[in-house]
């Protein structure tokens, strides 16, 4: 019961937006409700006493956490926004904290496979989109929003079943990682071959997603990989020249799709269109004139530097969007994209 429920969480993953259920502004998705059968069932088994909690200096560091964000949410301008911020984070963590409690070493095969379909179902879709949406298919049926159409680069970034192309890369940094070091490291779940040609598959997805973030990390976990197979002595020639391989297949894949399957830019590219406009995209943020994320980086380091309270205490739980839309910092979409930067302001040092 324990694994299925696990396998069923992690093939859940990929569907973040499509499908999910708006309930009172919750967003009920497939993976909330594994999730929370997961919380259930380790309840249960704990309260039965045919699971034993281990003691672990990460869980008290978590559990420290949780309280933290309960007593600074009187700081919260919004409070609905810091009472939904703590929910969803109390969920994630106590999900994190069961996963933990019921995983065991034999899991390790079909938690890898279940990671490994859920990315190839991922990858299908998102396959499916780019084309749908280059042939004219209605977005309601393609699945793409407004914004990653290709009526902004001449190409539609790819986001499958997630609210954006930066979401959908982090969700398929998961698989790829997985494909990629059964590639280059020996193993007996997948040969080199087929977690080769898995990895160019996945590569070429967080490719076609010109997610810079997930290009970045793209590389960060290969150059890492690489590193540690080499010091740990767990390769070999032909394993290391596949897995280099597989991450060129995939991003010669994405510039031939691009290339080969696009059509008239807008504006927004200065007449560039193909490959030249994901370069321009790719290397330089400061040519998106929609992304407001550096004006946003900028109002959350000023608000660090010059208030001592703000930097210890923190402005209250996900409290950054009502902050800085109160203070009319920024007229539009005021999110800040930065994880240490949002951690740091919203939740003081202590979180």
């Amino acid at each position: 019961m324990k694994k299925l429920l696990l396998v069923l969480l992690l093939l859940s993953l990929p569907f973040e937006r499509i499908p999910s259920l708006e309930i009172f502004s919750v967003s009920i998705k497939l993976s909330s409700i594994a999730g929370l059968a997961i919380i259930i069932r380790t309840f249960y088994l704990v309260l039965k006493k045919s699971l034993k909690p281990r003691q672990n200096f990460y869980l008290y560091v978590l559990l420290a956490l949780i309280v933290w964000m309960l007593l600074i949410i009187p700081e919260a301008i919004n409070f609905y926004y810091g009472v939904s911020f703590l929910v969803f984070n109390t969920f994630t963590i106590l999900l994190a904290i069961c996963v933990s409690l019921i995983f065991k070493k034999h899991y390790i095969k079909p938690v890898f496979f279940a990671i490994i379909i859920s990315g190839l179902i991922a990858s299908a879709f998102a396959f499916y989109q780019y084309g749908a949406d280059i042939i004219g298919v209605p977005i309601k049926y393609s699945g793409l929003l407004g914004l990653y159409t290709k009526k902004t680069f001449g190409f539609p970034r790819v986001h499958a079943f997630s609210a954006e192309p930066l979401q959908f890369a982090v969700f398929m940094m998961l698989p790829f990682t997985l494909a990629f070091s059964a590639t280059v490291l020996k193993n007996r779940l997948l040969s080199g071959s087929v977690a080769a040609l898995i990895s160019a598959i996945f590569s070429s997805i967080i490719f076609l997603t010109l997610s810079r973030g997930g290009i970045y990390a793209l590389f960060f976990v290969s150059m890492a990989g690489f590193m540690f197979a080499i010091f740990t002595k767990s390769t070999d020639f032909k394993r290391a020249t596949m897995a280099v391989s597989a991450i060129l297949l995939g991003a010669a894949l994405c510039f031939v799709i691009i290339n080969c399957a696009k059509t008239p830019p807008s504006d927004f590219t200065n007449g560039k269109d193909g490959p030249s406009a994901y370069i321009d995209h790719a290397s330089d943020a400061t040519l998106d004139k929609r992304d407001t994320r550096a004006k946003s980086r900028q109002i959350a380091i000023a608000e660090i530097s010059k208030n001592l309270t703000t930097t210890v205490f923190g402005i209250g739980p996900g409290q950054y969007y009502p902050y800085v839309k109160s203070n009319m910092y920024v007229a539009d979409s005021p999110y800040l994209n930065n994880l240490t930067l949002a951690l740091l302001l919203e939740l003081g040092l202590p979180g």
